[in-house]
């Protein structure tokens, strides 16, 4: 979390999960970019890209058997 302030730490942290919540992968990435533009209009830009840039390599699981 060395992106985003104190502050706003537990905002961001239930958007992250909001993207997991998500039934399959084809919706979390929907949600994904969401939370990106989310934090973008939160000017934590640097925490956008970091969504942006890792949510395909964490939501692989989705690809896993049930």
């Amino acid at each position: 979390m060395t992106a985003v302030p104190q502050g706003k730490v537990r905002e961001v942290v239930a958007m992250l999960k909001a993207i997991h919540a998500q039934g399959d992968r084809q919706e979390a990435e929907i949600k994904a970019a969401a939370v990106a533009e989310k934090l973008e209009t939160m000017k934590l830009g640097r925490a956008a890209q970091m969504v942006r840039d890792g949510a395909g390599e964490t939501l692989t699981y989705h690809g896993l058997p049930a």
